[in-house]
């Protein structure tokens, strides 16, 4: 079982909670971002995992992780 579907979604889960919470707090944070491997997005669940939970356009962006090699 591949545990990084799981992972990734807790994680956009939280930073989202998060920016909701800085703006309830009157804080004003125009954007998250969040990083995210080049595996996770060709995976086809990514778009329905986003959709699912309701973020607004233009809230949130993905930084793309790469591989360093030596």
């Amino acid at each position: 079982m591949n545990a990084l579907p799981a992972i990734d979604r807790n994680i956009v889960e939280m930073a989202y909670a998060d920016f909701a919470a800085w703006g309830r707090a009157g804080l004003t944070v125009p954007k998250i971002s969040v990083n995210v491997s080049s595996r996770r997005l060709r995976d086809p669940s990514l778009i329905s995992d986003l959709r699912a939970m309701n973020i607004p356009p233009g809230v949130m962006s993905f930084e793309l992780l790469g591989i360093h090699l030596p």
